[in-house]
């Protein structure tokens, strides 16, 4: 390979299908088979280094934000003062503060020198929380590499569910600003986000886990029908829990004039659920295609979304991966989701007549009933529509070519 096809990628969360960023940054890298990753992992969460990468992708450095033995001793010893000496809280962690943030630069700095010293001249960081924003303007700086900016979630969502103070927040976004505007371009997971990065004058395009065109052009479609029951799916974590039950009533409140049960079918790692009153069946982590395939037969799909004061920001820019997943299962969704939210405006625009949100719909009936009279060949129509849908707004031609020129371009 030539120096113009290596590329070096910087990341807290490493390009493992075992991780959901991790997937994303897989699939990407392996669809882009003409390039060479060095991978620089900034592993701020300690997570296992035992991985799995793509065969395109090497492990050049792992740098962490460990303390050396030094701010070990100070940073027990603030520990200790906290315990003994509650009076003086406030200025102790303002020290534990300037610790932490002191081994943090170092860390940078560290990485800065190895990342200016590689042999790549285009960087792709990947940030998820504030210190690697920190650290990566400092690389930057250092490097003076042109680079591209991915992020998975708003920065604000990761910092206040992890409660720092507002004042915080506000200097870690101001350098995240800094970092996008110098970027040659910003990987968003959504179309809000990508408009709102436009209409600031940065540069973005949208990628995601997209499904390959080839999962999208397989035939095979198949269908239960159960006289007994409604067959319900549920895919990922439980970051919505009460949204998840207000669905599961809307959906069991519809059927009781049918006499129906519903059977809720689980997939993903978070523990199993209790729903009282519900059939629930934990099937456990599966790969994303073989997931797709195997969710296809059943009735529908539930799509909790977070609806609490708070999280409206998270809800306006990102799209849950789930979506994704159940409409190249072909499903029809039922959905608890703030009107305002990016996957409710997708959805109610390009999916609107196998899609309900009990936000919108307080009872769903008139939807339900569809789902219970429809046949196999409307619903093997539907099953075509969704991967329609998919290939044209979600498949790798549609997100991972625009990436592949631009960085064509770069090179």
């Amino acid at each position: 390979m030539t120096k113009s096809m290596n590329i070096i990628i910087v990341s807290d969360v490493p390009p493992d299908a075992r991780y959901t960023a991790g997937q994303v940054l897989n699939q990407a890298m392996s669809g882009l088979a003409e390039y060479q990753f060095r991978f620089y992992w900034f592993n701020q969460s300690r997570l296992d280094t035992g991985v799995k990468l793509p065969p395109n992708c090497i492990t050049i450095a792992i740098v962490g934000t460990t303390y050396g033995r030094l701010l070990t001793f100070l940073v027990r010893a603030c520990n200790f003062l906290l315990r003994c000496a509650p009076l003086f809280a406030k200025p102790v962690f303002a020290v534990k503060t300037a610790l932490a943030l002191a081994s943090l630069l170092a860390t940078a700095v560290k990485l800065g020198l190895r990342v200016r010293r590689d042999p790549s001249h285009l960087v792709w960081f990947v940030v998820q929380g504030e210190r690697p924003v920190i650290a990566y303007r400092i690389v930057a700086w250092m490097a003076r590499k042109p680079y591209v900016l991915q992020q998975w979630d708003p920065l604000s969502w990761w910092m206040g569910h992890r409660q720092y103070p507002r004042r915080i927040i506000r200097v870690a976004q101001g350098l995240l600003s800094r970092l996008e505007q110098n970027a040659l371009v910003n990987i968003v997971p959504s179309d809000a986000w990508k408009e709102q990065l436009e209409a600031q004058g940065k540069p973005a395009i949208r990628l995601d886990n997209f499904i390959r065109q080839q999962l999208l052009d397989e035939p095979r479609f198949l269908a239960i029908r159960d006289p007994r029951a409604l067959h319900a799916v549920f895919v990922g974590q439980f970051y919505a829990g009460q949204e998840l039950v207000r669905t599961v009533e809307a959906l069991r409140s519809v059927l009781r004039a049918s006499g129906r049960e519903v059977v809720i079918h689980l997939f993903g790692s978070s523990a199993p659920v209790h729903m009282a009153g519900t059939e629930v069946i934990s099937h456990g982590h599966l790969e994303r295609d073989e997931l797709i395939r195997r969710i296809s037969k059943w009735d529908v799909a539930l799509l909790p979304y977070p609806t609490a004061a708070g999280h409206e920001e998270t809800a306006r820019l990102s799209f849950p991966s789930k979506a994704r997943v159940y409409l190249a299962a072909g499903l029809p969704i039922l959905a608890c989701a703030p009107t305002f939210s990016g996957v409710h405006r997708f959805l109610d625009k390009h999916y609107p007549n196998h899609y309900c949100n009990i936000e919108v719909k307080k009872s769903p009936a008139t939807f339900v009933n569809q789902l219970l009279e429809a046949g196999y060949e409307a619903r093997r129509a539907r099953y075509r529509d969704a991967r329609s849908l998919v290939s044209r707004e979600f498949s790798d031609s549609a997100e991972l070519q625009p990436l592949r020129k631009l960085l064509g371009d770069a090179a």
